[in-house]
């Protein structure tokens, strides 16, 4: 399926395709050196509370941004007419071929197995999250979902995150577009943007925006974690904008989610309690994980 990007009444007129089927059947690799872990165990319940006209399809960590099997996640950042919402496409797919296939067969004993597609073959909080802006009211909510083992989904609600940008005389061409360099300190580590005013939308990937317009990459002082524009789709008709509307998760405040999603992906077996299956007689729990969160306080 092709998408037409337009220029949204911008300065320029700007086409790109992506294709959201048949291209993300990839190859084993390991981003961070994490052990695979289970999928959440359930999909959550949802209320549609918003519609919009504006996808911006973003990737995490691409090796060859015009390949998406070298995407850590591909991503998506929706914006309604009084909030946004960024989420994972590729657990969204994993959810939605599921739950597809149970409607069509309420009979089945079985189901498919999910799956992730991408470089996808470890758990990361980043992909297993979605963030939703409330712009008419200033607050910023988190849901994240556990992997399997995990007890509870958790959410937490705080005012929108704020970053304190310093905007540069730097430019460059990126996607088709001229953009203006910003930097800025966030919760403990250097980001750098790139933004255009061509497209005026003071929105970006995960939880940055405040610039005078689009981010259209930003990326962390180690490039740990980089988040590039794909694509931006324009729709004729609107869209529904959902939220998780689902009384199993808990709630919580950022800073103690922050520290479960550190212990999970540094230790899952002792986070868990579980065992492999069939461990060896010798078997211990890993004990030199890497990894690197993208919040460091």
């Amino acid at each position: 399926m092709k998408t037409m990007i337009k220029n949204l009444k911008f300065k320029k007129f700007v086409l790109y395709c992506i294709v959201l089927n048949g291209l993300f059947h990839a190859t084993t690799i390991q981003a961070q050196m994490r052990p695979r872990l289970p999928l959440p165990t359930s999909i959550p319940k949802r209320e549609n509370v918003d519609s919009g006209n504006i996808r911006i399809w973003y990737a995490l960590n691409a090796l060859n941004i015009k390949d998406p099997k070298t995407y850590d996640d591909f991503q998506c950042l929706e914006i309604g007419e009084k909030m946004s919402r960024y989420y994972s496409y590729f657990a969204y797919h994993s959810d939605s071929t599921y739950i597809d296939f149970i409607r069509k067969n309420p009979r089945a004993q079985g189901a498919p197995v999910r799956n992730l597609r991408g470089k996808v073959n470890y758990w990361s909080e980043y992909i297993f999250s979605e963030y939703v802006k409330n712009f008419s009211t200033n607050l910023f909510t988190e849901y994240t979902r556990m992997p399997h083992g995990i007890q509870g989904n958790y959410y937490y609600i705080e005012a929108i995150p704020a970053q304190q940008w310093k905007i540069q005389d730097s430019t460059l061409s990126i996607a088709g577009f001229h953009c203006q360099k910003a930097t800025c300190n966030f919760n403990g580590r250097i980001f750098t943007a790139w933004f255009t005013t061509e497209v005026p939308i003071r929105n970006g990937p995960w939880k940055f925006g405040g610039l005078p317009g689009l981010i259209i990459k930003v990326y962390d002082h180690n490039k740990l974690y980089t988040f590039e524009l794909v694509a931006i789709e324009n729709t004729k008709s609107k869209f529904l904008v959902s939220i998780i509307n689902d009384d199993r998760f808990i709630k919580t405040d950022r800073t103690k989610l922050l520290k479960l999603q550190l212990d999970v992906n540094v230790n899952y077996y002792k986070a868990s309690g579980a065992q492999p299956v069939n461990p060896s007689p010798n078997w211990t729990p890993p004990t030199d994980i890497v990894y690197h969160p993208l919040e460091l306080k």
